[in-house]
């Protein structure tokens, strides 16, 4: 996430205002666990009329991590999607204010699987909850499914789904072990042979290049 964090902030200087950039803020500073920080970054995105739903998402964690709550409600009730998933949603900020059991929203998301429109957020919200096992079927019938995989909420932020014990098999079915060996590695994960073992990114482990991301928006 160096590497990554340096990027972006290069990518600020050519054009401030590059959504997939901004969207990628937000996520990098949430998943160090700079809440409030990725919210301003996300308030500074959506005032730039950015509006995918990518950028619905980033708002949605960052405004539940946040604790900022009726922000993330507000984001809910503004984007375009089927009035079952925004229930189900709100349900989910409410579990997080602590005003909403666990259990029947996670049959809920359980019940709308097939038809949830993303499923990395999906596996996001699951783990959220504590259903990990849910989020593991999820990305198996992706896999199973064919085709490219995201991993950007994989790696949190706000859970820790990568510590789990079944990871290790998904992130070889992904292809990330293989990815991995060609490459400097992961900042969350060692491997040996085919065996991953992952620790959640933790505050203390971001690296210098977030703050110097960060100082691009002057804020």
């Amino acid at each position: 996430y160096g590497d990554s964090a340096h990027w972006l902030a290069r990518s600020r200087v050519l054009d401030p205002t590059y959504p997939p950039a901004l969207i990628d803020t937000v996520f990098a500073l949430a998943l160090y666990g700079r809440y409030d920080d990725a919210m301003r970054v996300f308030e500074y995105t959506w005032n730039s009329e950015v509006r995918s739903p990518t950028a619905i998402i980033a708002g949605i964690i960052a405004g539940t991590l946040a604790e900022d709550y009726e922000r993330a409600r507000a984001v809910v009730n503004d984007a375009p999607m089927p009035n079952g998933q925004k229930r189900i949603m709100l349900e989910f900020i409410n579990f997080e204010e602590g005003v909403s059991g666990v259990q029947p929203l996670v049959s809920q998301l359980e019940e709308n699987q097939a038809s949830w429109p993303h499923y990395v957020f999906f596996v996001w919200m699951a783990s959220r909850l504590g259903a990990d096992d849910l989020a593991i079927r999820a990305l198996e019938q992706k896999i199973g499914a064919g085709g490219s995989i995201e991993t950007r909420m994989i790696w949190g932020p706000g859970h820790d789904f990568i510590e789990h014990a079944e990871f290790s098999r998904i992130a070889e079915a992904i292809g990330l072990n293989d990815y991995w060996k060609t490459t400097a590695g992961n900042d969350f994960c060692d491997i040996d042979g085919s065996s991953v073992n992952c620790k959640s990114p933790r505050p203390e482990d971001a690296p210098d290049s977030l703050d110097t991301l960060f100082a691009t928006f002057n804020f």
